[in-house]
């Protein structure tokens, strides 16, 4: 599933609220609640991988332009 970056930090932050309350009312080990976790997960896993995604763009976009600018440079 795609979110924007928001969204996702939305989700995340109500999935952790709603995890916390679990505990308090069904215990850490609950089915529940170790199901919110995993829940909360997922959704923290999905956030990395945007971050990431976006981190090898921002660096092919980098290296694209050093070799426009080298490449201006043996052209002058």
């Amino acid at each position: 599933m795609k979110w924007k970056r928001s969204n996702i930090m939305e989700d995340i932050q109500r999935k952790r609220e709603i995890m916390m309350v679990s505990a308090k009312q069904n215990g850490i080990g609950s089915e529940i609640t170790i199901r919110y976790s995993q829940e909360l997960d997922k959704l923290i896993y999905e956030y990395q991988m945007m971050k990431q995604d976006k981190s090898k763009k921002s660096d092919f976009r980098l290296l694209f332009n050093q070799i426009i600018v080298a490449l201006k440079k043996t052209a002058v």
